[in-house]
C-alpha cells in the first residue's frame, strides 16, 4: 500500500528503480486490470508467454509492445460522434487515453512542474462519468446538450469525487483538481488536461476550447493504435 493505496506492480529484475519501459508495462497492465476483464486480455497473454520461444529474450519493451496488441484486438476505436455520454460512452477509452497522456506526458504537458505531477499518476477503478461544464445548468452559461453530453466535456473519476462535484460550476470543480494536482494525486490526466487547456480558470472552459481538447484527445486515442 502506498498513501492508502493499494498498488499493483511487476518486477521484472532485482533493481529497486524500474526502468522506463517497465514503467509503460506497469502502467499499461494496470490500466487493462481496472478496464478490462481480465479473461480477456491477461489468458491470451499467458498464452504467449507460456508458447514464446524467445522466453529468455523477453524485455519490458517487447513485453508491452504484445499487450497493446492484444488490447488493440479487443478495443476498436469507435468513432467520435458515438462517445458521448447520452450514448453510453464505455469507459475504457478514459482509462486508455490516460494511459498514453501519461505515456507522452512529455508532448502534452509542458513544463517540469506538470511532469511531475503526472509522472505519479496511478490508474484506480474510478467509475463515475462527470461532466466538467454541469448538466445543471443555473451557475454556468448555458450549452445545448450535445456539447454537454460531448467526449471533451467528461471525464472518469471516482464515485466520492463525483458526489462531491455534483452540479457544482466549473469553478468549484477546478479549485479541487488545483488540490489533487497540488498532492500529486490526480483522478484523472484528461481532467488535469482540460484544465490546463482552460489556462486554470472556469471562463477559459468554452465550447470552443472544448472542441479543440476533444479533437486533440480523439487524435491521441487514434494515435495510439500505431504500433
Amino acid at each position: 500500500k502506498e498513501n492508502g493505496r493499494n498498488l499493483y506492480r511487476i518486477k521484472l529484475s532485482e533493481d529497486e528503480t524500474p526502468t522506463e519501459d517497465e514503467l509503460k508495462l506497469i502502467q499499461y497492465q494496470s490500466m487493462l486490470y481496472v478496464s478490462t476483464s481480465a479473461r480477456l486480455w491477461l489468458t491470451p497473454y499467458l498464452q504467449w508467454l507460456m508458447t514464446s520461444d524467445n522466453r529468455k529474450s523477453l524485455n519490458a519493451n517487447n513485453l508491452l509492445h504484445k499487450l497493446k496488441e492484444i488490447d488493440n484486438n479487443i478495443h476498436k476505436l469507435c468513432p467520435l460522434n458515438e462517445m458521448t455520454y447520452d450514448k453510453g460512452i464505455d469507459r475504457y477509452w478514459f482509462w486508455r487515453l490516460d494511459y498514453y497522456l501519461w505515456e507522452r506526458r512529455k508532448e502534452y504537458f509542458l513544463n517540469e512542474e506538470q511532469l511531475k505531477i503526472v509522472a505519479k499518476y496511478v490508474f484506480r477503478a474510478n467509475r463515475s462519468i462527470e461532466h466538467l461544464h454541469p448538466q445543471n445548468q443555473s451557475k454556468n452559461a448555458i450549452w445545448d446538450n450535445e456539447n454537454v453530453n460531448s467526449f471533451g466535456n467528461l471525464a472518469l473519476i471516482s464515485s466520492s469525487f463525483n458526489s462531491q462535484q455534483s452540479n457544482d460550476p466549473v469553478l468549484v470543480k477546478f479549485a479541487r483538481v488545483e488540490n489533487q494536482a497540488r498532492n500529486s494525486d490526480l483522478e484523472s490526466l484528461k481532467m488535469y488536461k482540460i484544465y490546463l487547456d482552460s489556462k486554470r480558470t472556469p471562463e477559459g472552459w468554452t465550447k470552443e476550447i472544448k472542441d479543440n481538447h476533444q479533437e486533440e484527445m480523439y487524435k491521441l486515442l487514434e494515435s495510439s493504435y500505431q504500433l
